[in-house]
């Protein structure tokens, strides 16, 4: 995604310039930050999403590596992506399907975004998994809860609301391509990545970037499901920038054979260090080096931060149902006016 110095860019593609390290600045002027403030935390703004994608998908037909594959299919599963979408990856054409893992009945339906290659000899499948996204987007509630839930690693809850379409899904696309499934997502998403390798060991490959670490109840798991596959096959590989405050919130637990690939300094604002794409110089390590640890003050205030979550699930039931009631009179009255139209002599 070169661009010349003469050349004006739009606000996604500023964005992207930053986030993959092109720019080491987020230069915007005081109206691009209120519109880009207003489409993140107001209101939703459809043609700026679907330019941020647009961006993306230049983006994903350009890159062969691996690292940029998987991080631009994290980013892109927050621009709302619509299903049928077809994506190009080193030349494979693959089509998107959105999977609904929570009901949308409490708040917006968080999605998971695979991707399948229809060809006569199939592909390896994707899974993409969302991070905590932004409150216009879908999904913010549902993600929040994910996150704090006061028991197992972050997306323990989430996971396991959307267990069943999840792993349905892992297990026909095994079937079908017989190859593992790669699963992949940034924070949030990478954590889902990983519940997703402890579950079905035998049948995921995963490429996560800056997740939390998972848990010893995880670990736990890990022991029970081991069939023989648990320590050994497929790509079990976790990006995480040095100054990442996201990776200690679990205790140090990652599936067995792990590769960590550590990356960046610790002068890196650490909001900073979380949110942008990682550097091509790492250190690679195995995770079964890590010491197991406990985040005491993450344990002390996540119970806080469910029940403020809970909370705004509870302020925002009234106005979801409202809106859902709204929508429903408003299509009744379409299709009423509709079948009037049709009734009238021509």
């Amino acid at each position: 995604m070169s661009c010349s110095n003469s050349e004006i860019l739009s606000i996604p593609q500023k964005v992207l310039r930053w986030l993959y390290r092109e720019s080491n600045e987020l230069s915007l002027s005081l109206s691009e930050w209120a519109q880009l403030l207003s489409a993140t935390l107001l209101f939703s703004n459809k043609s700026f999403l679907q330019e941020f994608y647009n961006v993306l998908v230049q983006k994903l037909e350009e890159a062969n590596d691996d690292a940029t594959i998987y991080n631009t299919l994290s980013y892109l599963a927050f621009s709302n992506p619509q299903a049928g979408a077809k994506l190009k990856i080193r030349g494979i054409e693959y089509t998107l399907e959105k999977i609904p893992l929570t009901s949308g009945w409490i708040s917006a339906p968080y999605y998971a975004y695979g991707l399948k290659d229809n060809s006569a000899a199939p592909n390896q499948s994707i899974l993409i998994f969302q991070g905590t996204t932004y409150p216009t987007d879908n999904g913010f509630l549902a993600g929040l809860l994910g996150d704090t839930v006061p028991y197992g690693a972050i997306g323990t809850s989430l996971y396991y609301r959307g267990q069943e379409r999840i792993q349905q899904w892992i297990d026909n696309e095994y079937i079908k391509t017989g190859q593992r499934v790669m699963c992949t997502g940034q924070s949030l998403g990478g954590a889902m990545s990983l519940h997703c390798m402890i579950n079905q060991s035998e049948k995921v490959d995963f490429v996560a970037f800056n997740p939390p670490t998972l848990t010893t109840r995880e670990s736990l798991i890990m022991s029970e499901k081991n069939t023989g596959n648990q320590g050994t096959g497929g790509i079990r590989r976790v990006y995480s920038h040095v100054n990442d405050p996201v990776f200690s919130l679990g205790n140090n637990v990652l599936p067995l054979n792990s590769t960590i690939h550590n990356y960046g300094n610790t002068a890196e604002n650490p909001i900073y260090a979380h949110a942008r794409a990682p550097e091509k110089n790492s250190e690679v390590v195995n995770s079964n080096s890590l010491s197991h640890s406990q985040n005491i003050l993450w344990q002390c205030v996540r119970p806080f931060l469910f029940m403020t979550v809970v909370l705004l699930h509870i302020l925002a039931l009234p106005l979801r149902l409202l809106i859902g009631l709204l929508l429903t009179c408003w299509n009744s009255c379409t299709q009423a006016s509709e079948m009037v139209i049709q009734r009238q002599p021509r």
